[in-house]
């Protein structure tokens, strides 16, 4: 009987703390009913206290989601038609992150990206809380993401007063067939394997062999995802990009 009464208790202290912690910063009470009438609007301060060795701090903050600051709803549908069927849903999971990654490189809030599949049907759902312009909208998410890779600027000195540290190449995503997670067959470890097509293929090796030794750096919508040191010439189309990669981090490169 003590031992029930205690989970009780227990029970009673969590759901009491839960709630007390998702109090809103400002609530409004408003009643009125059988002669009995209250209005009235209760503030909360931040969550800040000290048990012991525990420290407990957190701001009361009420994050407006699509349902309630309202904002915009889109539904892309993935043309699917040049990508084999085994690596289509890779491919799907590719084009989420780097929508996620521009929403919030652009900070928009609660931003939700998602992924629906349905038969043959490839889908990516996109909610932006805030964001009622669709134009604005269909302009930040529908632009296709601009992968480029760039060589090292032979010139350092001119570089740090210009901050172009990497000159552009005519090699683009445009060049590129396919990008997979591998492992690498002597550690282990996650690489991505890069495959490209036959014109992308001359220009990788052109610009590996200038390369060898040097960083040819990759970057996508402007932003660097990777910077790797060319070995040795490329010129098979097929590339391996190392760099101490946990299993996510290859995925999301990939």
């Amino acid at each position: 009987m003590k031992k029930t009464r205690s989970v009780l208790w227990l029970i009673l202290f969590v759901t009491l703390f839960s709630a007390f912690i998702d109090l809103p910063k400002d609530f409004h009470f408003k009643l009125d009913f059988a002669g009995l009438r209250v209005d009235r609007r209760f503030s909360f301060e931040n969550l800040d206290f000290k048990a012991g060795p525990i420290n407990f701090r957190r701001p009361i903050e009420v994050k407006k989601g699509l349902d309630l600051q309202g904002g915009t709803h889109l539904v892309f549908s993935a043309d699917m038609a040049g990508i084999k069927e085994e690596d289509r849903e890779s491919a799907l999971v590719s084009a989420q992150e780097n929508i996620e990654k521009r929403v919030n490189y652009f900070g928009v809030s609660e931003a939700v990206v998602q992924t629906a599949k349905t038969n043959n049907d490839y889908r990516l759902i996109v909610e932006l809380p805030g964001v009622k312009d669709v134009d604005q909208a269909i302009e930040l998410i529908g632009q296709t993401a601009q992968l480029q890779f760039l060589e090292e600027n032979p010139d350092q000195e001119a570089a740090s007063k210009s901050g172009e540290f990497f000159l552009q190449t005519d090699l683009t995503g445009k060049d590129l067939k396919r990008s997979v997670v591998q492992f690498d067959q002597n550690t282990g470890s996650p690489v991505v394997g890069l495959e490209f097509n036959p014109e992308g293929a001359k220009k990788f090796g052109e610009i590996t062999t200038k390369n060898t030794g040097k960083i040819v750096a990759i970057f996508l919508d402007g932003a660097p995802v990777s910077l790797p040191v060319v070995e040795e010439p490329i010129t098979t189309g097929n590339a391996v990009i190392r760099g101490g990669f946990s299993l996510e981090e290859a995925k999301k490169l990939a």
